[in-house]
């Protein structure tokens, strides 16, 4: 997980020398004969400190979004740009001295709000989100957040992946505790969930979002005009988009979310269903043979390391684990 802190003074300056030198590098009359001057004067700011190096950085990273950075950095590739996307760009590239650049970018594609939120997990990686208050926040394999805070409440942005939630209600929380506890939302591009001494996951999947709640009740908001919320009690779960909240399921379960653990918890769960939720921790590709698809698997194995829990499949159940290269490998039935 990767946090991002506050920016020093030569930072925000030279960020800001970077959106200028971005500006003009863009500008039509950069590209004309004679203007090599322009692109001699930047590569003297970009070598002259390491800071203006870090900006300029900022600067391919948001670039990235919209189309591929050469090895040496020219005018004509921006050029290539539509207005807005320029429009975008400078509005981002001014902004990258205040705050997270994700936080600002309403317009950029979700792919780059995510790559640069305050926290983020890798494939594999499972990671608390740090809140006060008795909060726990549990960031899931392959996701993103940011946490905002306000003077009325704490805001989980999910950008992509899922997010585990406990929080404590007043009859809970005491002491100290207590008097730090604040409402709590988690908000995804569809709308926001809001709870209070709940537990509940919220994910993120393709255009819409997903909340399943453990304990007590939370409310769903989406975020289309008129909209009508919606509670999801203890037991239930519920995909919602921007406009309205899907019909409620019933998923009631003795194991809920273990994965926040770092482990996975089934039972009777078939072999094809375990290897689809195994593949979401773990690089590469993780194949199965179709006739194993069926058989029924339970235990408990561990996420973070997920060669032992391969290990531990073929060690309870007549399957072979085939590794062919340190990223391919294939479940198959074992020999008789």
């Amino acid at each position: 997980m990767e946090v991002q802190g506050s920016l020093s003074a030569r930072q925000r300056e030279a960020a800001q020398e970077a959106a200028r030198w971005f500006s003009r590098l863009m500008a039509a009359d950069a590209q004309a004969p004679g203007q090599g001057a322009v692109h001699d004067a930047w590569r003297q700011w970009f070598a002259r400190s390491p800071e203006n190096q870090w900006a300029w950085r900022r600067v391919e990273a948001v670039q990235r979004c919209f189309t591929d950075v050469p090895r040496e950095i020219a005018a004509p590739t921006f050029q290539r740009m539509n207005a807005q996307r320029r429009r975008v760009l400078r509005l981002a590239l001014l902004g990258a001295s205040a705050v997270p650049l994700g936080m600002l970018l309403s317009e950029v594609p979700a792919e780059w709000r995510a790559w640069n939120a305050q926290f983020r997990t890798a494939v594999g990686q499972i990671s608390r989100v740090p809140l006060a208050g008795g909060v726990l926040a549990v960031l899931d394999t392959h996701s993103a957040a940011d946490v905002v805070s306000t003077p009325d409440e704490d805001r989980i942005v999910l950008r992509s992946g899922r997010v585990y939630v406990q929080t404590r209600g007043p009859q809970v929380a005491q002491g100290a505790e207590a008097s730090s506890r604040r409402p709590l939302s988690v908000q995804t591009e569809q709308g926001l969930v809001y709870a209070e001494g709940a537990e509940f996951t919220v994910g993120i999947e393709g255009d819409r979002s997903r909340v399943r709640v453990n304990q007590a009740a939370v409310r769903v908001v989406p975020c289309g005009p008129g909209a009508t919320a919606q509670f999801v009690q203890a037991g239930e779960c519920a995909d919602f988009s921007d406009i309205e909240v899907g019909p409620l399921q019933r998923r009631p379960s003795k194991v809920f979310a273990a994965w926040h653990t770092g482990s996975m918890m089934v039972v009777n769960l078939p072999l094809a269903d375990f290897v689809k939720k195994l593949r979401a921790y773990r690089p590469g590709l993780l194949f199965v043979d179709d006739v194993l698809a069926a058989l029924p698997v339970s235990g408990t194995f561990p996420l973070a390391r997920t060669d032992l829990a391969l290990d531990a499949l073929e060690n309870s159940y007549p399957v072979r684990i085939r590794r062919l290269t340190p990223y391919v490998t294939w479940i198959e039935a074992r020999a008789a």
